[in-house]
């Protein structure tokens, strides 16, 4: 397994490690070789030391609207990070194939369950515990969180063990696909859908059901829905408030645990918007909410 910093990441395989205050690095390795090109995942954990237990997992899953965004996006929330490895939790963070003209989301979502499988098959090599596993992504992110979470074995190569995800964290990620509530505030909103569903509108409705983390709980026994906490702002511009308030309402039908921190005033990110009183909680706060919600379920 290689160690990896930012500087010098080639171009098309730009994944990277963080230097931290204890010197520690992200470990990058390949998981998934498609068509020449290779797919990586950056392991952020403590050095492991003889005689250490197996890790908790964290798969991580970044943002970008589907198709953009990169695998260090852990190092964003520094605090939450660190606090993971503090935990023993080794965050392993996912680059899958970004949607396209050529891409949509079935290759997408192969990725992302080819991606926990490797993991999963190699929990002795990497001393990994995949009874103590949940996933967390923000934005695009936190909506592939969800799936993997609820479909995750639907998805990808199979034959092969599909661990069971104890919870997830989701920050800012739009719960239904194929309607427009989650694309209110977007210009050009048939460019996401083209890139994500195909050229074809008339499938893109039924592509985004099959996608959706709300019509997927709604169809799955109470007892599949594990713990979620989830962080929205009231001036998300990108993904409706309304988006939780529905996957919250669903787990609460269903006598499930669902956690909704509403962050006020926060865009998007979760950050100060002009004109506005700051953002609450502010992003340390918040980053500790994540962390004692971690720690209580693993």
């Amino acid at each position: 397994m290689e160690k990896t910093g930012r500087k010098g990441a080639a171009r098309g395989k730009r994944v990277v490690g963080m230097q931290a205050e204890r010197g520690k690095i992200a470990e990058r390795t390949v998981y998934k070789t498609v068509d020449g090109e290779e797919l990586t995942a950056l392991i952020y954990r403590r050095p492991r030391k003889e005689g250490d237990g197996l890790s908790p997992v964290c798969f991580w899953f970044h943002g970008g609207s589907w198709t953009g965004g990169h695998p260090w996006e852990p190092e964003l929330l520094p605090l939450f990070l660190r606090r993971l490895n503090d935990l023993g939790v080794a965050v392993i963070s996912c680059q899958y194939r970004l949607c396209s003209e050529t891409n949509h989301w079935t290759e997408m979502m192969a990725d992302c369950s080819d991606f926990i499988r490797f993991f999963a098959a190699r929990t002795g090599e990497l001393g990994l515990d995949m009874d103590r596993v949940f996933t967390c992504g923000a934005s695009a992110g936190g909506h592939l969180s969800l799936m993997e979470a609820l479909a995750g074995d639907r998805f990808g190569q199979k034959g092969t063990a599909f661990p069971k995800i104890r919870f997830v964290v989701d920050l800012c990620g739009p719960v239904t696909l194929g309607e427009r509530l989650n694309w209110e505030h977007v210009k050009n909103p048939e460019k996401h859908y083209r890139l994500l569903f195909g050229p074809d509108p008339s499938g893109w409705r039924s592509s985004g059901r099959q996608i959706s983390p709300l019509y997927i709980a709604e169809e799955l026994p109470p007892a599949a829905l594990m713990p979620v906490i989830a962080v929205h702002s009231t001036h998300d511009e990108l993904v409706s408030p309304r988006q939780p308030e529905r996957l919250r309402d669903c787990w609460e039908r269903a006598g499930r645990e669902f956690r909704l921190v509403v962050v006020q005033n926060g865009s998007h990110a979760f950050g100060n918007i002009p004109g506005l009183p700051p953002a609450e909680p502010a992003q340390d706060e918040l980053q500790r909410i994540l962390g004692d919600f971690v720690e209580a379920h693993l």
